[in-house]
């Protein structure tokens, strides 16, 4: 029954029986036991990484600041004594209470930008003693993402620094517009002269694009060739062989040459870059193009000239050759005409007598005759025409037998024995056969002249086939030869062996034989007299 007391019924709840509370009890502190174990090993853990995380930041030398949402400092290294005057007792307090011992107006202003979100942000600052710093301020995150505080750290880029304004005295020093580059293609530092020349302050251009100096029409491909540049960075010239222009801030373009310089300043990568004004220089250029455009043609005219004149000279030159030859040429039509005349008359008394078939005979001989006279006739008529250059394929020795005989009978005259000596099967030439038909005709009247002042008077024409496979025609006479002061200077223009002579004729056949491809030579020959060779390459077959 319920027990009561005082008129009250009091319910009686039976506990557990001792033992088992004490063993449930020990079971629960044996627990606790073993958990507060972890926690003690997991806070000497972090202890000890704290420690560590401290030994190496000091070690490191590196000015840290951490602050939190409040911008109160956190913790700091050692190394920030530096640059703001800090102790222990410091942690907790606001930072914007302690003395900075480095100019830099936006500390605070970035330091409250990172916390709402802004990215990291930089910014090179000067400390005591002219030393400089690269500050950098990035915000700390929690695990679920958001903003806890910040660190700024405080890289030493004295070094860098002192580097950059060497750099900036030289560029400075530079007379043309120059510009450093970093491997992004950002302009890092201008000198004067560039900020002159494109009317920028260094405010409104440092950090931008290389691309603004450049008109719209470039740009694009100008970033594909900064990135392929850097890929492969050595010092050339920019956009080699292709005319480049710059743009001024008030949109002005002109042409411009650009050197490239890549270098490493403190393990910093960046590319100088040497930009020069050439507008004077392309219109230099521009006018040297038209003036050579008009050269050209006046050389064109003239040359057309020159080619009539020589055509004249040639022309006056075989006149002059054929003047030479009137005896000769008086002669060889003589002989023809008299024979004519000779059957003729006793082709008249045979008619008379009724002999038909003698005067028929004689008749035929007479026509063969009066076609001899013909020939010699259209010969020398070829000659004294004045003609184009007309090649073609020419038999070598047909032409030097037509030239010869206008010759042989002049030689006769003068007691001078020639022989014609023509080597069978050559190949045919191509070439003007009037112009090779002149040279030859110079040679032979030099040799005739040659030979006229000694005993023994011979010329030997001969054609024959060259050791380097050139067809010849060889002209050997028994004359004095060619004095040793004259010969290296035998085919320059008015130089001759002849009293009265003009000395052209030579030096107008080199010529004729060179723009044939071919070549005029002569020695003196040990036993005497001299050879004149003239040389033509043969006609291709196929």
């Amino acid at each position: 029954m319920p027990a009561s007391h005082r008129g009250i019924l009091i319910p009686l709840t039976l506990a557990a029986p001792l033992p088992e509370r004490v063993r449930r009890s020990s079971l629960a502190d044996q627990d606790l036991s073993v958990v507060n174990a972890r926690l003690e090993s997991r806070v000497e853990a972090l202890e000890a990484a704290r420690e560590n995380l401290d030994d190496l930041l000091n070690a490191a030398g590196i000015p840290i600041l951490a602050l939190d949402m409040n911008l109160n400092i956190r913790w700091f290294t050692p190394a920030i004594e530096a640059l703001i005057e800090l102790t222990p007792s410091d942690i907790g307090q606001p930072a914007a209470g302690f003395a900075r011992k480095f100019d830099d107006a936006r500390f605070l202003d970035d330091a409250r930008a990172v916390l709402q979100g802004h990215p990291p942000l930089e910014q090179e600052v000067q400390g005591e003693g002219n030393r400089w710093y690269m500050r950098r301020t990035v915000p700390i995150h929690t695990r679920d993402g958001y903003a806890s505080g910040l660190v700024t750290t405080f890289v030493d880029t004295t070094r860098r620094h002192e580097a950059f304004d060497e750099l900036h005295r030289i560029l400075e020093a530079a007379p043309d517009p120059t510009v450093v580059i970093d491997i992004s293609g950002r302009i890092e530092r201008a000198n004067a002269e560039l900020l002159r020349v494109f009317g920028y302050s260094a405010k409104e251009l440092i950090g931008r694009p290389v691309e603004t100096l450049m008109p719209e029409r470039f740009r694009r491909k100008h970033r594909t060739n900064v990135r392929g540049f850097f890929a492969s960075p050595q010092a050339r010239p920019m956009g080699e062989g292709l005319t480049l222009f710059a743009i001024t801030k008030d949109g002005r373009e002109f042409p411009i040459d650009v050197k490239l310089s890549p270098t490493h300043i403190d393990e910093h990568f960046v590319t100088i870059g040497a930009i020069r004004d050439i507008t004077k220089q392309k219109g230099l250029e521009d006018r040297l193009h038209g003036n050579q455009r008009i050269l050209e043609r006046r050389v064109a005219e003239r040359t057309v000239e020159l080619q009539r004149l020589q055509t004249e000279l040639h022309r006056a030159m075989r006149l002059a050759e054929l003047g030479e030859l009137t005896t000769g040429i008086a002669h060889e039509i003589t002989q023809p005409l008299t024979a004519i005349r000779s059957y003729m008359e006793a082709c008249q008394t045979l008619l008379a007598m009724d002999d038909f078939a003698s005067a028929k005979d004689l008749g035929r001989k007479a026509l063969d005759q009066a076609r001899r006279a013909i020939d010699i006739i259209q010969n020398i008529r070829a000659m004294a025409v004045a003609t184009e250059n007309r090649r073609s394929a020419q038999d070598i020795n047909g032409l030097v037998n037509d030239a010869t005989l206008l010759m042989i009978a002049g030689a006769r005259d003068r007691q001078i024995e020639m022989e014609l000596s023509p080597a069978p099967g050559l190949p045919l030439v191509v070439a003007d056969r009037v112009q090779i038909q002149q040279v030859l005709l110079n040679v032979l009247r030099n040799a005739i002249d040659s030979v006229s002042e000694v005993s023994r008077r011979r010329i030997m024409v001969e054609t024959r086939r060259g050791n380097d496979s050139m067809v010849e025609i060889a002209v050997v006479d028994t004359g004095p030869g060619v004095p040793a002061e004259i010969a290296q200077r035998l085919f320059q223009p008015f130089v001759t062996t002849k009293a009265g002579g003009m000395g052209i004729g030579l030096s107008l056949s080199r010529s004729i034989i060179e723009a044939h491809d071919g070549r005029l030579t002569f020695a003196n020959r040990h036993s005497g007299g001299t050879e004149f060779i003239i040389a033509l390459p043969p006609a291709e077959t196929g």
